[in-house]
């Protein structure tokens, strides 16, 4: 009898460790996924969103999972081995999620660059059409919002213009650094009122950030959901000697 309270009460303890393990992926998953979409309207990389996405689902299911585990313990005098396999295994399979998480997060990080620069590429020459408002605004949004300029710096004006002669100023208002100066952009040669960093790399430095912190995290979290499965079974072992 006492080892079957022992036994509840560890349940129990492992339970409330996981609701907040569940808690810290939903929380971490939601911040990756609110920072990715800052500059989605222009990059729209659904590669980036893998991670923060399986994290989130990590989270709740985990989540779900510990409290179907506490109902149970709290409606049987003793936890019995069917309700120990089955968390095990509904944990066993949200930490193989993890790991997808972990190692697609940690992938695409070294993939962020070719992806963000082919996205930005292909709109970039999209500024000009009239057609394609809402690409213009999500270039003006972006490089006011990130203080940057161009694909890979102001020059890219320059190409730009070249082949679109409908332009007048020579760079974006979006790209001075004080909007209210309606001369900022068609100062030429050298112009120290524009942002001289390129979008790419701000958008770069950005998507690495996010994908480092969400691999981190998943692999961390990982190690907390092989510690949970340790521990139940070996009360899976101990239910043997309470029998």
């Amino acid at each position: 009898m006492a080892a079957s309270s022992f036994m509840k009460i560890v349940f129990l303890c492992v339970q409330i460790f996981v609701i907040l393990l569940g808690l810290g992926l939903i929380i971490v998953g939601s911040w990756a996924e609110v920072e990715s979409n800052r500059y989605d309207e222009l990059v729209s990389l659904k590669e980036l969103q893998y991670g923060p996405y399986l994290a989130i689902a990590s989270g709740c299911a985990l989540v779900v999972v510990s409290v179907i585990g506490i109902v149970g313990a709290c409606c049987e005098t003793k936890i019995n081995k069917f309700l120990l396999s089955f968390f095990i295994i509904l944990v066993s399979i949200i930490a193989v999620g993890q790991l997808a998480s972990g190692i697609l997060s940690l992938v695409y990080r070294d993939l962020s660059e070719r992806l963000i620069r082919d996205e930005l590429n292909t709109t970039f020459y999209q500024y000009g059409n009239i057609s394609m408002n809402d690409t213009r605004a999500a270039w003006d949004h972006i490089q006011s919002t990130f203080q940057c300029c161009g694909v890979n710096g102001v020059n890219d004006w320059v190409v730009f213009n070249a082949n679109f002669s409908s332009v007048i100023d020579l760079y974006p208002t979006s790209c001075c650094t004080n909007t209210t100066n309606n001369n900022c952009g068609r100062i030429t040669g050298v112009n120290q009122n524009v942002f001289t960093q390129g979008c790419q790399e701000v958008l770069v430095d950005i998507a690495r950030r996010i994908l480092l912190i969400s691999g981190t995290e998943a692999f961390v979290f990982l190690i907390g959901e092989m510690f949970i499965i340790a521990t139940t079974v070996f009360l899976l072992c101990l239910s043997d000697f309470d029998d």
